[in-house]
């Protein structure tokens, strides 16, 4: 029905989101799903693509169960933590609520450009455009007035900014944490997401040539 398909246009068609896979086995999986669609002749065409974000999402659970010691984790991370941080897949960055960088693993590194030692310290706004720092500011700004709620609070394709200058899409989520002294603390998972992108780009550009 037409009121169907007004809906996965707005809600659904080209919009990126965490869903619960199944194999084959039954067993279930986090996974990253965007959907695409084209016009082939009178039929309309679906396309899934699926990406398997177990890793990052079991980092992300990882971390999070430090919530409660983080302030000790801050000051002098574990073994286990760092090992973490260290071997995960995904950029991981950590701020404050001043915005400031305080942590930036080697997948962070590889995926920016910027060493550890060039960028801790500084605003972590340097590694997304203006539009997607502003919106940044903004959501620090909302959890620090308690207007969000903790955990993995904000998540979003944003454009990121590599040291030469040039930039990629990536996929951010964020969580947040408040220590005992009413600090902030936010830790943010990054994923390049360019082959996604361009694999939608290509299909969007097969349904225009087969609507033509």
């Amino acid at each position: 029905p037409r009121e169907i398909m007004d809906v996965l246009d707005q809600y659904v068609i080209g919009q990126g989101r965490e869903v619960e896979g199944r194999k084959r086995d039954a067993s279930k999986f986090p996974m990253h799903l965007s959907v695409g669609s084209m016009q082939v002749g009178t039929e309309r065409m679906f396309v899934g693509i699926y990406t398997d974000i177990t890793e990052r999402k079991r980092a992300e659970e990882k971390l999070q169960g430090h919530r409660d010691h983080l302030e000790e984790l801050v000051a002098v991370a574990t073994a286990e933590v760092q090992g973490i941080v260290r071997t995960a897949a995904s950029g991981i960055v950590t701020n404050d609520d001043l915005q400031r960088i305080h942590l930036f693993n080697p997948s962070a590194e590889r995926l920016f450009g910027w060493s550890r030692e060039e960028v801790v310290g500084r605003n972590v706004s340097m590694l997304m455009s203006e539009a997607d720092g502003s919106q940044y500011r903004h959501f620090i700004e909302e959890r620090r007035q308690g207007k969000t709620p903790n955990g993995i609070a904000f998540s979003r394709e944003i454009t990121a900014l590599r040291k030469d200058g040039s930039s990629f899409p990536a996929n951010l989520s964020v969580g947040h944490m408040e220590l005992v002294d009413h600090r902030h603390f936010f830790v943010a998972f990054l994923n390049n997401i360019t082959e996604q992108k361009r694999f939608e780009t290509q299909l969007k550009q097969a349904k225009e040539d087969a609507e033509a």
